[in-house]
């Protein structure tokens, strides 16, 4: 258990080092928009940049067509809420308190906005 949460913390800020690495690189240059869409109840095969003929998300394809498409990204929680916590905090949702849709997050938790 413990190895799980050091893993997750560990890419947490592998994945925060990284951005900030090409933000510094560009200084000179056009500084890049990050843009981290989360969405609920889809599946890989939701999107038309993922191959999906009959539903249409043009703009959606764009972003993912100039940007970056994530074909190995998972969740770690079958509930909507707790993935997102996991995201904004870096830790389980039993770690950081937030178990289902009603709870919140344990007080001494520090998500990625503060």
């Amino acid at each position: 258990m413990l190895m799980m949460k050091s893993s997750l913390q560990n890419f947490v800020i592998f994945l925060t080092t990284f951005l900030f690495q090409h933000l510094h690189a560009q200084e000179d240059k056009i500084k890049p928009n990050i843009i981290l869409i989360v969405s609920d109840d889809h599946g890989t095969g939701d999107l038309g940049c993922y191959g999906n003929d009959a539903i249409h998300t043009p703009n959606l394809d764009r972003l993912a067509e100039e940007g970056t498409l994530f074909t190995r990204a998972y969740c770690t929680s079958a509930s909507c809420s707790p993935s997102r916590s996991v995201i904004l905090t870096g830790l389980y949702s039993h770690a950081n308190g937030q178990y289902g849709l009603r709870s919140d997050v344990h007080g001494h938790i520090y998500t990625l906005p503060n």
